[in-house]
């Protein structure tokens, strides 16, 4: 009688079977959830502030808000100080329920310019610091410059120290586990048997200790029923998807014969990595891979140097006349794998500055430089290793251990630095803003014309004239200039000596006769058609239509379509000609022509309508 009993050999395959399955669908439905759910979040940037950055205001506002693209830590800040550096006590300061809007109340303020400074932590941990002005009354010079802008944000340290075990964790197991598979396929039994485990243990308590930053910055660390809410975000989530992955890892790892496919669930945590750092705000499909492709090269790069170290000061005191082929393979790998990291890395890194000074010049651009110095050593090195080490037989085995033992510790300190990168948020720069133009008392006098195909737009109080000048992207740029003259009512001319205040506006001090002032503009651009106009400016100011204003404007988007006919004529001075004079027909579709609304920037003085 045959026996239906499976024998020990045929569980125990059973078993592998099942846990292969298992953590093959574990590691895919967690990578599936985090990558699929939405698209990669970007950490917190800063869409909209009240007041706006340079605005100059005629009233004291009696709030600043700020409005963020996601949701930012309770511990973010936000402080006020004087032209004189002096600091202004805020009467209170909060977030929103959704955290996403950074609102303070202030006490009276006197006329002056203000430094409004915010520190803000993103949900990822990401700490960016930004400062802007406003200026409050009507009698500050209209061409006060002022520092404005954003500054590098600070290290946050424990995150780094976090980062660090991570980021150290994953490389040496993937660089280990591909050594030892296609470096050192059964030539020899590793010198450290436990490194594997050791590693995927190290980056799984990196894993464990980003949960738990996100729990204390919720503060719920303390009451484990509520842990889950904590996790509401993609960057948490992410945090979730490496611990579990890892695990799956460490499991894999512990059996000989299935120790190579922990490879899977190793390559894992280093996507998500790359996915939770800075490189996938950028614009472009190509960042995301990018930053992944940089991270886990590199780290096999590290990985299976730290590998061939250990082997090699292993035997360097031994009677092993030769280690070989073992060094040699590496060295013909780490060839490929540094060329592909000396291109790829750039590219992910100087995306995130604006300029080629902000290596010096910013926090974020000094570890950056520190790096790449650091990532110069180790190339050094690596080469005297392969000029002294490499074939790796007798004496040449002692060299080969004491250099790359220097080049290990060399990168050790390129991934200490690439983790303080990813917990310092990228410069956005500082830049010399000026203040924008003094706002008008009524009665204003509001016209405009074209010069060339710059919008000339001017607004008229009582004792001063603004100007403001737009290409026709809307956008002016300090490569244009303009000249102005004026012609008084009574014929005589006058000279105008404007003051810029900000690309393409112009402030003028001018005492208006009673009559029409007829204004030349004269505009030179580079980059588009300029030219001259004349432009009427009647004084005093008629009465206002706003209502009949708001009235045009909402019977032109009432249209679905506007036709305009133009007639050429050949000499001003006759009547159309069929014979000389030609029609066009242009059509434009109402969403179009509503973007010619009146504009409503408190910064900006007009209020004309285009249609």
């Amino acid at each position: 009688m045959i026996s239906a009993r499976r024998s020990p050999v045929a569980k125990k395959g059973r078993v592998i079977r099942n846990l292969l399955r298992v953590a093959a669908a574990l590691v895919a439905a967690v990578l599936t959830f985090v990558l699929v759910s939405s698209t990669v979040e970007a950490h917190s940037f800063l869409v909209r502030t009240s007041p706006q950055p340079g605005a100059r205001l005629s009233v004291a506002p009696d709030e600043v808000v700020l409005d963020f693209t996601d949701p930012v830590a309770p511990e973010s800040t936000l402080s006020l100080r004087d032209e004189s550096g002096v600091k202004v006590t805020l009467l209170s300061v909060g977030l929103d329920d959704s955290r996403t809007r950074l609102r303070a109340s202030l006490p009276a303020l006197r006329d002056g310019v203000y430094q409004v400074t915010w520190k803000a932590l993103a949900e990822d941990a990401h700490s960016t610091e930004v400062e802007f002005v406003f200026a409050v009354g009507v009698d500050l010079p209209a061409g006060a410059v002022v520092t404005s802008g954003s500054t590098s944000g600070s290290v946050q340290w424990t995150d780094a120290v976090v980062t660090l075990t991570l980021l150290g964790g994953i490389a040496i197991a993937l660089g280990a586990l591909l050594s030892e598979r296609f470096i050192w396929p059964g030539d020899r039994p590793s010198p450290r048997p436990t490194l594997i485990t050791e590693s995927i243990a190290m980056a799984l308590a990196g894993a464990v200790g980003g949960a738990a930053l996100v729990l204390r910055r919720a503060g719920l660390m303390a009451r484990p029923a509520q842990w889950f809410d904590a996790f509401s975000t993609r960057a948490d989530r992410l945090v979730l998807a490496l611990t579990v992955v890892l695990a799956v890892g460490l499991l894999l790892v512990q059996r000989m014969r299935i120790r190579a496919m922990g490879l899977v669930p190793v390559i894992g945590a280093g996507v998500l990595v790359a996915l939770r750092g800075h490189a996938p705000e950028a614009s472009g499909w190509w960042s995301s891979p990018a930053a992944a492709a940089h991270l886990l090269i590199g780290g096999a790069w590290v990985g299976a140097l730290i590998h061939l170290s250990l082997i090699a000061r292993a035997n360097s005191n031994s009677a092993e006349t030769s280690i070989e082929p073992g060094p040699s393979r590496y060295a013909a790998a780490a060839l490929v794998a540094v060329l592909a990291t000396l291109i790829i890395g750039p590219i992910v890194a100087f995306g995130q500055l604006q300029h080629f000074k902000d290596l010096t010049n910013t926090g974020y651009g000094q570890i950056l430089l520190v790096k790449l110095v650091l990532v110069g050593l180790g190339l050094a090195v690596a080469g005297l290793a392969r000029r002294r080490g490499i074939p790796a037989t007798g004496e040449r085995i002692r060299s080969l251990a004491r250099y790359t033992t220097i080049e290990a510790l060399l990168l050790v300190g390129v991934l200490a630095a690439s983790a303080l990168l990813s917990t310092t948020a990228p410069t956005r720069g500082r830049s010399l803003v000026e203040l924008g133009p003094v706002p008008l008392p009524k009665p204003t006098t509001l016209t405009s014309d074209l010069a060339g195909s710059h919008q000339v737009l001017v607004a008229a109080a009582a004792d001063r004239l603004q100007i403001m000048v737009l290409p026709p992207g809307g956008q002016p740029t300090r490569a244009q200039s303009a000249t102005f003259e004026g012609l008084e009512p009574d014929g005589s001319s006058f000279d105008l000596k404007p003051r810029s205040c900000g690309p393409g506006c112009y402030d003028i001090a001018h005492e208006w006769a009673i009559g029409i002032t007829t204004l030349t503009a004269t505009v030179t651009d580079p980059d588009a058609d300029g030219g001259s106009v004349r432009i009427h400016v009647g004084w005093p100011p008629g009465p206002e239509a706003t209502d009949l204003l708001a009235k045009a404007i909402a019977a032109t988007a009432a249209v679905a379509k506007v036709t305009v006919t133009e007639t050429l004529v050949a000499d001003p001075a006759l009547q159309p000609d069929p014979a000389i004079s030609q029609s066009a027909g242009l059509t434009t579709s109402t969403p179009r022509h509503s973007k010619l609304a009146p504009m409503t920037s408190t910064n900006k003085p007009m209020r004309t309508a285009y249609v």
